[in-house]
């Protein structure tokens, strides 16, 4: 039943079988059935063919063997001879598989920014508007776990320069810019790819300084984020990022804002509040008594925000309302798109 997608539906991120009728019988039926029924056809008509030469190159049960041949290529012959009728029924099963795939599995979208505990998820189902929230380990996990959503949108660099250049990749200037006056400075510079992969603060600082012309440092915050930005960037591929789009929290905010940058930090407790307000009119439950149980389970107050803002955008980018900054043709030496959506 999981290559014909109906008949279930999504819960923690894993396909539950809920009807059995509706896996067997949907509009992919036919093409299945029809094509079952060639391959046996083809496959009885060469063994009964194969049995009666046996029988001819060994000299005995020479009717038999004669009838074998004639009953068993008179079957398998025209299937040879329908090999285009087949390319037909395998693209009909394939259409009317991804037709069901599109109706059963793109209505939801996520959310993730990085927490002590891992990685916090918000998911949210665009057709009924319900939304649940994860906590996983590592990236991997966060994949898995997202493997049905149409857009996953992360809360982390994707795609790394080799060298270091002032301010970092050039969507991280172009996010700073867009969030002036009050909010550029939470844009960090994303790392160059070969200080990520040190194990230590003073190496990740000397690579750097060797790969930048101005003999840069690096912060103990920028490093801090080092097992995960690896992590994501060994994970990452061109075509995987079709639907795992990078964010950041504040393009998001400023998105909820009609467009202008928050001016107050999302520690103070004016900021908290005017994020959460920004969220419940966007149509999310959440509440400062659900962040603060979510607090108790490992998870930062301002973590379950951004998550919440991120998947607000993932809803966004589904639905094609989403604006990116980033050259859409420039890539990295892993051929990824260093771009941000909000």
């Amino acid at each position: 039943w999981m290559q014909t997608p109906a008949g279930f539906k999504v819960e923690n991120g894993k396909a539950i079988l809920v009807n059995f009728f509706a896996a067997g019988f949907n509009p992919s039926t036919l093409p299945r059935y029809a094509h079952t029924v060639d391959a046996l056809l083809l496959t009885g008509g060469c063994v009964a063919a194969a049995v009666g030469a046996y029988y001819l190159l060994k000299g005995v049960h020479l009717e038999f063997g004669r009838k074998s041949i004639s009953y068993g290529l008179l079957i398998a012959a025209p299937r040879g001879g329908e090999a285009m009728i087949k390319v037909l029924e395998d693209t009909l099963l394939c259409h009317a598989t991804e037709e069901l795939l599109e109706a059963n599995t793109t209505s939801l979208v996520a959310g993730a920014d990085g927490c002590p505990a891992g990685w916090f998820v918000v998911m949210r189902d665009l057709k009924t508007g319900e939304t649940a929230h994860h906590t996983v380990a590592g990236f991997t996990g966060l994949l898995d776990l997202c493997a049905w959503t149409k857009v996953l949108a992360v809360d982390i660099p994707v795609g790394l320069l080799e060298t270091v250049s002032e301010g970092g990749r050039p969507v991280d200037r172009l996010a700073r810019k867009r969030l002036q006056p009050h909010r550029a400075s939470s844009v960090f510079p994303a790392p160059c790819r070969p200080a990520t992969l040190c194990a230590t603060y003073q190496e990740a600082v000397d690579a750097t300084r060797a790969h930048s012309a101005g003999r840069r440092s690096l912060s103990r915050q920028a490093f801090g984020l080092f097992p995960k930005l690896r992590e994501v960037d060994a994970l990452m591929t061109p075509e995987l990022q079709d639907r795992v789009r990078e964010v950041h929290p504040e393009l998001c905010f400023a998105a909820l804002n009609d467009g202008h940058a928050l001016p107050e930090y999302k520690k103070t407790p004016e900021g908290h509040a005017t994020r959460i307000r920004l969220l419940q009119a966007a149509g999310f439950d959440i509440s400062e008594a659900g962040i603060e149980k979510l607090a108790k389970q490992g998870v930062g107050k301002d973590d379950v925000l951004d998550a919440y803002a991120a998947c607000w955008t993932a809803a966004r980018i589904a639905r094609g309302e989403a604006e990116c900054l980033g050259d859409a043709l420039a890539t990295d030496g892993h051929g990824l798109l260093m771009q941000m959506w909000f």
